[in-house]
This record gives C-alpha cells, sequence and structure tokens, in this order.
C-alpha cells in the first residue's frame, strides 16, 4: 500500500513541479511584457465606447466597451433543449448523474499474539455525481447497480463573438480569454417554448424541474432489467434487504439532471490586444513568443487589467509550488513508511526464528 501511495503521490509530485516551472515562466514572460507594453487608450476614458482608428492597426489597444455599446454575433442556444442563454457569451451544460457510491470501513481485532482480523463493512449513500460510478466490482453489485446512462454530454455547447456598435470585433474563437462568473439560467413558460419541441423532451423524457433551473431525466428500467436485476438480487441475498439510502434518497440510480450555464455580459467588457485593419481585437505575443489577450466582464482601466492578471498568474504559481511540496513530501513519507514497515517486519522474522533455535 505505501509503494502505491508513493508512485501516486510521486507522479503528482513531479506533474506539479514540471507545471510549476511553466507557469513560473510564464509569469515572468507576462509580467515583465505587461511592464514594458506601451498600450494606445482607443476612447477618451471608461464608457465612452469603443471606435474602430484604422490608425491603431498593428498597435496594441486597451478597449471600453459599455453594454449600450455592445452587439452579440448570435445568443448562444442548445439545440438539445432547445433554450437560450440570456445577455451571454458561452453556454455549458452541466450534468450529473444519480448514483450509488460504495464506502468500505475496515476494523481491526487480535485474536491471538501473531493474528489479526479485519472486518470490512460496507454502506451505500445515493446521490448526485458529475461522473458515472462503475458498480460492477461493488460487493452488492445487484442490490447497488447504476445503470451507466449518458443521453447528453457534459461541455460547452456554444459561443459567441462580440462586438461594439463603432466598428471594433472580438471573435468567438478568444471569448474563451474572458473573465467573467458563470451564471446558471432559470427558465420560465415563455422561455421554454422551444424546450416541447427539443429532443430532450421528446427522445429523452426530460422536464424542467424549476428548482435552480435543472431538467431531469427520470430513468426507467425495463421489465427484462427488472427481472433481471431482482434474480442478481436474490444470488446474492440482497433481494429483501432494507436499503437505507433509498430512505433518505434525492433520487433514483439512473436519473440524469442538466443544467445551463454560461458567462453573462452585464456591464459591457473591457480588452487589451492588439487591433487589427478590419477592426477585429486578437491576442498579441509577449517578450517570449507567449499569445496575450486581457479580456474581461466590465469596465476597468488598463492598469487595473495588468495587476489583476499578473496576480492572477502569482495565485496559480503558488498553488503549483504548494502541490508539488505536498505531493513530493507525501511520497517521502510514504517511502520513509515502507522502510519502517520493512525493518520492523525483518526484525519480527529475525525474533521468530530465535525463539524456534
Amino acid at each position: 500500500m505505501f509503494v502505491v501511495l508513493a508512485a501516486i503521490c510521486g507522479a503528482i509530485g513531479v506533474w506539479t513541479t514540471v507545471s510549476s516551472i511553466k507557469h513560473f515562466s510564464a509569469y515572468r514572460d507576462v509580467g515583465a511584457s505587461l511592464e514594458s507594453l506601451i498600450i494606445t487608450q482607443s476612447a477618451p476614458g471608461l464608457g465612452y465606447g469603443s471606435e474602430f482608428n484604422p490608425q491603431n492597426t498593428g498597435r496594441v489597444v486597451h478597449v471600453n466597451i459599455p453594454q449600450s455599446d455592445l452587439l452579440f454575433d448570435h445568443y448562444v442556444y442548445d439545440p438539445v433543449f432547445g433554450v437560450y442563454g440570456t445577455n451571454a457569451v458561452t453556454l455549458n451544460r452541466r450534468v450529473e448523474y444519480c448514483q450509488w457510491q460504495e464506502h468500505v470501513h475496515e476494523t481491526t481485532q487480535k485474536t491471538g499474539e501473531d493474528k489479526e482480523r479485519v472486518t470490512r463493512t460496507y454502506t451505500y449513500v445515493k446521490g448526485w455525481h458529475p461522473t458515472l460510478i462503475n458498480s460492477l466490482f461493488f460487493d452488492q453489485p445487484a442490490a447497488h447497480h447504476n445503470p451507466q446512462r449518458q443521453p447528453v454530454s457534459a461541455g460547452q455547447v456554444d459561443v459567441s463573438g462580440v462586438s461594439s456598435r463603432r466598428g471594433l470585433k472580438i471573435p468567438s474563437v478568444h471569448m474563451n480569454k474572458l473573465k467573467a462568473p458563470y451564471t446558471t439560467f432559470e427558465y420560465n413558460r415563455d422561455t421554454l417554448q422551444g424546450f416541447v419541441t427539443s429532443p430532450a423532451y421528446t427522445n429523452e423524457q426530460f422536464f424542467y424541474t424549476g428548482n435552480n433551473g435543472w431538467f431531469l431525466s427520470k430513468y426507467e428500467p425495463s421489465a427484462a432489467e427488472t427481472a433481471m436485476k431482482a434474480a442478481a438480487q436474490y444470488l446474492e441475498g440482497t433481494l429483501f434487504d432494507f436499503q437505507l439510502g433509498d430512505l433518505f434518497s434525492v433520487c433514483d440510480a439512473g436519473d440524469v439532471r442538466v443544467s445551463l450555464q454560461g458567462q453573462v455580459i452585464n456591464d459591457g467588457v473591457s480588452v487589451i490586444a492588439l487591433q487589427n485593419s478590419d477592426g477585429t481585437l486578437s491576442p498579441f505575443k509577449s517578450l517570449s513568443g507567449r499569445d496575450i489577450m486581457l479580456l474581461e466582464e466590465g469596465q476597468h482601466t488598463a492598469e487595473e487589467m495588468k495587476e489583476r492578471e499578473i496576480s492572477d498568474r502569482f495565485k496559480s504559481l503558488v498553488l503549483f509550488i504548494i502541490g508539488a511540496i505536498v505531493s513530493l513530501g507525501l511520497t517521502g513519507l510514504f517511502v520513509k513508511l515502507f522502510i519502517n514497515a520493512r525493518a520492523a517486519k525483518t526484525a519480527k522474522d529475525n525474533e521468530n526464528k530465535d525463539k524456534l533455535n
């Protein structure tokens, strides 16, 4: 066990160490690049809009697009659920599965001078999880069967670019750089008109719960599956067992729920980017050739955006360094425990040999 844990922690330690080095290099490069950067202000100040100026072509510009000036390329849309995200530039699906989870508890009792008895107790809890759990290797797989049902996939569904009414554009390919909180969309009778004819409603029997934006699809096993499950439970001796998890469960194993989330722009955007001849804004090169583009929701000065970018990269670097220190420290601890356990076993074996002699 100590060897396995040491190997896992060692692998994580190597990965976090390499990532720390990469993040340090990026942090130093981006910080130096932003400090030495000459930025052209595209407008007199915050809230004045953003007008395309051909003279700024090839320059790094600071742009503030107020909400009143902002145009979306299109309304982000989920074709599976038939709904839109209002004022959003990204639309993501969050998918959760109702699954049983097995917990193993071990107790050790001494039955003699050199003997021990290990007793394992299995408990099961049912709840929502972002990934499917394989129940095939559970101690009671039939009584706690997890259907491996995935009617829809998680992840990004749609993304929209934005532009100003005065000619500047941010293509959708760069919207992944946007710093803005994610909002869970909630719907009503008017905004659900497309849902009632969507594939999610007609094919997978999803319905809108009205609870925190969740769509729910209940799992309905076939008669043959129910019979096979009962037969398997009879063979493992759990057919008439009372499942405590059923008493307190919030769902049935196999149920799937989905919420739609996105980055919503309510106060325009602020950008530091390279202005091209057609008015599009794109990443510029750092001193070491990295692509940099600062894009935030809201109205911010260039100095605020630069400081925030450097601060965020420093925080990320610190987290990776801490991860590397903890992982490598645990690796050393488990190696030491393994060596001590081997030494103790060798000493005990030698003691037993001396007693026999």
